[in-house]
């Protein structure tokens, strides 16, 4: 798909790359994450393969297509804001996007990714670190990141979820988005740009994938419909990525779009 990034930051932003990090010698190394999620800190893996809660954490990842779909959404959510900040010629902010990721979410998914029978995407990752490390000219960082994009989105449609999977994933991505904008917003007041960032680019990835779920039914189709609107309708969140102004919204709108769109979901399937 081709994507235009806009410094507008309109919802139709494209998703952003620079899930990067990793280490220096380019070869991804997992790393250890926690096995608790700490508040404003997105579900970690317990990627440590050695523990319980990290065989417990990567078996429900295998198992749990929900869950799968929304690691892959944070995933590609800090990408988004990464991709955005540096193609609007703010490298070193979309800097602080690129570890995130790998540190904390793509490590423990790879055991997950591996059970399922998928291929890990670390060689576009590694790629598109290597374009960013050398500070290539936003094309080529652009083109990168498509690689790493459209192996995700192949995972994604190869997990095969129900849209009703697919919208429960979407709203617990929207709560962890709801986290990130407290964090990043106090009192009207963006006092941490990276989580006010983050819950941006979460959202713009959740209302992406809204669009692309798959309905077969007349009751999917009103669901998803209506979970577009409700996710459409928190873009005024974000007027900039670097906002210098107070805002007067809350991350209550956020939550209520989750809760909305969780209803949404459950509602499928149910009599009548």
């Amino acid at each position: 798909m081709n994507r235009t990034v806009r410094t507008t930051l309109s919802m139709t932003l494209p998703l952003t790359l620079l899930l990067l990090a990793g280490c220096d010698n380019g070869e991804p190394e997992p790393m250890k994450s926690p096995p608790v999620r700490d508040p404003g800190q997105e579900p970690v893996s317990g990627a440590d393969a050695g523990t319980s809660e990290g065989s417990s954490a990567s078996t429900e990842l295998a198992r749990d297509d929900a869950a799968f779909l929304e690691r892959l959404g944070l995933i590609r959510g800090h990408l988004h804001a990464g991709h955005a900040l540096y193609t609007d010629g703010k490298p070193a902010m979309a800097e602080t996007h690129m570890k995130h990721p790998r540190d904390e979410l793509y490590a423990g998914l790879v055991p997950a990714i591996e059970a399922r029978g998928f291929t890990p995407f670390d060689a576009e990752l590694t790629a598109l670190k290597s374009a960013v490390d050398a500070g290539a000219p936003s094309d080529e960082v652009t083109t990168a990141w498509r690689e790493v994009d459209g192996a995700i989105e192949r995972l994604e449609r190869a997990t095969d979820a129900t849209a009703q999977e697919e919208l429960l994933a979407i709203a617990a991505m929207l709560d962890t988005a709801a986290e990130e904008y407290g964090i990043g917003v106090v009192d009207g007041v963006v006092d941490n740009v990276h989580e006010y960032q983050d819950a941006w680019g979460f959202s713009q990835v959740a209302l992406e994938r809204v669009g692309q779920i798959a309905s077969t039914t007349d009751v999917e189709r009103q669901a998803t419909a209506e979970a577009a609107v409700a996710i459409s309708s928190l873009e005024d969140l974000w007027p900039n990525l670097d906002p210098k102004v107070r805002l007067g919204t809350r991350e209550e709108r956020i939550a209520d779009a989750a809760d909305r769109v969780r209803s949404l979901a459950r509602s499928i399937g149910e009599p009548g």
